[in-house]
C-alpha cells in the first residue's frame, strides 16, 4: 500500500474493507499509552 494512513482521532486508518448504505468499515490501528498499538475494525457512519 503506497498511501499514508489517515488520522481519525486516536486511529490511523489504513484501508477500506467495505461500504454499505449507512457506513464504511476500515482496517485501522489505535495507538495507546507508551506506543501500544492494536489493530481494529473502525466503522464510520456516512453523512446523508
Amino acid at each position: 500500500m503506497s498511501e499514508e494512513p489517515e488520522a481519525f482521532g486516536p486511529y490511523l486508518i489504513h484501508e477500506e474493507l467495505g461500504v454499505g448504505g449507512m457506513a464504511q468499515v476500515h482496517r485501522a490501528e489505535v495507538i495507546g499509552i507508551e506506543g501500544f498499538k492494536r489493530s481494529v475494525a473502525l466503522k464510520r457512519m456516512l453523512e446523508h
